[in-house]
């Protein structure tokens, strides 16, 4: 199937396509290009989600602690019974240089995930079987206070390895400012979608190239903090359609309850 024909409406009809592009069609942002590796980038919690079979990368997610990665419920969810057909890749920018690999054990997808009313708790867990080692390029992602404020042209980061473009298997990564939740309601009134109070928008900057296939599950960081999971947009860096998050900070106590030991 061509991807550009993903980015079209017709994705709303089927959001069981997400484990293959993220519903819509799951965030990219820009991501510029960089030659440096995930630390200097600045991102070396992010992982690689792929499947085994033919090694292929198809969502991303953020390592939790020794045991536990968190990531979108889309890209999981139809696996939850076949967690042995994917593994996670971590500490590593190139996807061709995959230097940690770690099978999963278990895949928790939150309870009341809806992808037929606009991906709510579009949220999940993964349990790896051989522990994350805690060195350089592997570090577990900052989570949010509960109470964390998120305002209006605050400016956060967002990365991820899109298949959408040539030479894109370099991690890559932009800066992006976040909106209102009416804002982001009221662009995507117009197919019927809704914003929930779990969800957080963002738009790229001017001249980006735009959310694409394979970045669902990756991280929003602000300051450091993972505030958002990458979800669902329309288009490829459509300016009137902003790349739609998951709001983590809703999210704390599921997590905690789930993974355990969650590093403080």
């Amino acid at each position: 199937m061509n991807l550009l024909t993903r980015c079209s409406l017709f994705i709303l009809i089927i959001p069981y396509v997400a484990t293959l592009w993220v519903s819509f069609n799951a965030a990219r942002n820009y991501l510029t290009r960089n030659e440096k590796n995930s630390r200097i980038l600045g991102r070396p919690y992010e992982v690689s989600l792929q499947y085994i079979r033919r090694n292929l990368h198809f969502c991303a997610g953020c390592v939790l602690n020794e045991k536990w990665v968190v990531t979108a419920a889309h890209c999981v969810d139809k696996l939850i019974d076949t967690p042995s057909k994917i593994k996670v890749i971590a500490g590593t920018f190139d996807l061709e240089i995959p230097r940690s690999a770690h099978y999963v054990n278990k895949i928790i997808v939150h309870e009341d995930y809806n992808a037929n009313d606009s991906w709510k708790n579009d949220i999940a867990l993964l349990e790896v079987i051989k522990k994350f080692r805690h060195v350089r390029n592997i570090v577990p992602i900052k989570l949010p206070k509960k109470n964390i404020k998120i305002h209006n042209g605050d400016l956060a980061v967002v990365s991820g390895w899109s298949r959408m473009l040539q030479n894109s298997r370099k991690l890559e990564r932009l800066e992006v400012e976040m909106i209102s939740r009416e804002e982001c309601a009221r662009a995507y009134g117009v197919f019927g979608l809704s914003i929930h109070e779990s969800q957080i928008c963002a738009d790229v900057p001017d001249g980006a190239t735009g959310s694409c296939n394979g970045d669902s599950g990756g991280p929003l960081t602000l300051r450091d903090e993972l505030i958002g999971l990458v979800s669902w947009s329309y288009g490829c860096g459509n300016k009137d359609f902003p790349t739609v998050y998951i709001r983590v900070s809703k999210y704390l106590g599921w997590i905690s309850a789930n993974a355990l030991t969650i590093d403080s």
